[in-house]
């Protein structure tokens, strides 16, 4: 298993910088006489030293009120936990594309069409009801995987095509 992997964000100021650390967390599904290698991220913001606001961390604060301090240190930790699950969501859906890839290569070489209308409603019921589960707008999940199984069919008609 790989080690962390860092993304660097700079700000424009060059007064700050974050980096994203994100470290994959693997497991092993056996799965048509072959075994399938998933991988996970967990991620964490990570800052450098220094502060963007003018006057330093001590300025800022003391402008604030100390109830809207407590609101923004709230937000900040909600924001901070959409950016990891965006970056999680990045990762997943590379990992994704690398095994659609795959496929795609493997449905070339054969001479297999690049679209599987039935194994594309088998996904999208499937994942309608995980959605309903997890308590997601189902509609929302299948244009997301429509999205996905459009892109990944281009990509597939690419290959075909030479």
């Amino acid at each position: 298993m790989p080690s962390a992997t860092r993304l660097m964000m700079g700000v424009s100021d060059g007064a700050r910088a974050e980096a994203l650390e994100a470290w994959p967390i693997g497991w092993t599904l056996p799965g048509a006489g072959a075994v399938m290698t998933c991988v996970m991220w967990r991620c964490k913001m990570l800052k450098a030293s220094g502060n963007s606001l003018r006057g330093g961390p001590d300025r800022a604060k003391s402008a604030r009120s100390e109830p809207e301090a407590q609101v923004d240190e709230r937000l900040k930790r909600y924001r901070e936990s959409i950016d990891n699950i965006d970056a999680a969501l990045v990762f997943m859906l590379a990992e994704r594309f690398k095994v659609t890839q795959a496929v795609g290569e493997y449905k070339a070489t054969h001479d297999l069409p690049p679209a599987d209308p039935s194994r594309e409603e088998r996904q999208i019921t499937r994942l309608r009801q995980l959605a309903l589960d997890a308590n997601l707008d189902p509609d929302f999940t299948e244009k997301f995987l429509r999205f996905i199984i459009d892109e990944v069919i281009r990509h597939h008609e690419r290959l075909r095509e030479g």
